[in-house]
């Protein structure tokens, strides 16, 4: 009788460029594991396939060309284990170039920043009409018929300077999409919904966001936290800035 062997998928990586939302595909990639060299199966998505690996919580340490170093602390109940899928956003490093377009951005030290990112100002390639927040589902008015593809957006309320993160679970059709949960801002219908770029800040307090200069404008809204506060900023990325201890704080959503 003929052995069967069974593989489990233990882990898909995708690494994306930041910039763009969209996957990196280089294989020149390198992946330490709990601080050991491996050596994933590549997918023509753009994802990396790594078999049998284990229940244990573990660290990933990437080195990709053209982008910051990553060190991730992964939790293994925070996957899905039925499909243990891991997105990690790229920051655009010194060697970026991947667009012909430079990059613009923020960095510094600021002690207690946790997370960092960000939205174009002024957009509104599409804008919220309504939610239906039992179902968890948006109805949007997209007068270009853009394609919501990538996974993080933000709602962002212009009059206040704020805007609130989601991430898409699936597309139900060209007006109307699934979140992973319900959005807690009151909105009217000139909100925007726009996408959000991720910067990266370390425990030494040290935090950098890149985005590409491929527009007339350099405004960018900035959202960070940092001693359990949510702070917001409205910069032009063209200038000089270091962030702020608090410039216009809330308290931290923990849900978010």
């Amino acid at each position: 009788m003929p052995a069967t062997i069974i593989h489990r998928l233990g882990l898909a990586l995708r690494l994306l460029d930041t910039t763009t939302g969209f996957p990196v595909q280089d294989r020149a990639v390198r992946i330490l594991w709990d601080g050991k060299l491996v050596h994933p199966q590549f997918r023509t998505d753009g994802s990396m396939i790594f078999l049998e690996a284990g229940q244990e919580d573990f660290t990933l340490d990437i080195t990709l060309p053209g982008f910051e170093p990553r060190h991730l602390e992964v939790r293994r109940k925070e996957l899905d284990p039925k499909l243990p899928l891991l997105e990690l956003h790229m920051i655009p490093g010194d060697d970026y170039r991947l667009s012909r377009y430079p990059c613009l951005g923020v960095e510094g030290v600021l002690p207690g920043i946790q997370t960092l990112d960000g939205v174009r100002a002024g957009e509104s390639p599409c804008l919220i009409r309504e939610q239906d927040p039992r179902r968890r589902l948006i109805t949007i008015f997209n007068p270009h018929n853009l394609e919501l593809n990538r996974t993080w957006y933000a709602l962002v309320n212009p009059d206040q300077g704020v805007y609130e993160p989601f991430s898409v679970v699936r597309r139900v059709n060209g007006q109307q999409y699934k979140l992973d949960r319900a959005l807690e801002m009151e909105f009217r219908n000139y909100f925007p919904i726009c996408p959000l770029v991720f910067g990266c800040a370390g425990p030494d307090g040290r935090y950098r966001l890149k985005v590409r200069d491929d527009a007339a404008s350099a405004r960018w809204m900035l959202r960070w936290v940092a001693g359990g506060q949510v702070n917001f900023a409205t910069l032009d990325l063209r200038v000089q800035h270091q962030l702020e201890p608090t410039v216009s704080g809330v308290e931290e959503r923990r849900d978010m």
